[in-house]
């Protein structure tokens, strides 16, 4: 086994809660056929986290999770708090555990800041994610669904 800091298992529970809250969301939107572009580009959202100077920025669950969240069980209006976040997914979705999910912090992936000035010319990256999974859609959804069944990192290798 190995030893963990109290960061790094902090870190490692927040990337545990994150698979988890995607694949409660993937199952979520998978219930009623093929998603749309949009569901499919918030679902991949979930994953992602803002920094400000080396550390997880305090608004990523405006930034990120909020809109990902709001996407995926179609919530209107502004949410102006993550407190109001959680409470309009719970009006949304009441299970328990996911309220559980999305009251503590989500996200693992940082969208590299070397790529931030390239994608604004391109099809990729945020806000423009969407139109590239639109245009790859039939592609990448048969590749979510396998790996939403995957056990194991040999099954991922596999997918690939």
């Amino acid at each position: 086994m190995v030893a963990l800091s109290k960061a790094q298992r902090k870190w490692c529970e927040r990337e545990s809660r994150t698979a988890e809250l995607v694949r409660y969301c993937f199952k979520h939107i998978a219930r009623r056929g093929v998603p749309s572009t949009d569901k499919i580009e918030a679902l991949c959202r979930l994953t992602w986290i803002t920094k400000a100077r080396g550390d997880v920025a305090e608004n990523a669950w405006r930034v990120v999770a909020g809109p990902a969240l709001r996407a995926i069980f179609e919530i209107r209006g502004d949410i102006e708090s993550p407190e109001a976040l959680v409470e309009a997914v719970s009006r949304a979705d009441a299970d328990r555990r996911l309220r559980s999910l999305i009251e503590a912090p989500l996200g693992f992936a940082n969208f590299y800041s070397g790529f931030r000035a390239k994608a604004k010319n391109c099809s990729i990256g945020p806000g423009r994610s969407t139109q590239w999974i639109g245009k790859y859609r039939k592609r990448v959804w048969p590749i979510l669904q396998a790996a939403a069944g995957l056990r194991s990192d040999a099954e991922a290798r596999e997918v690939v």
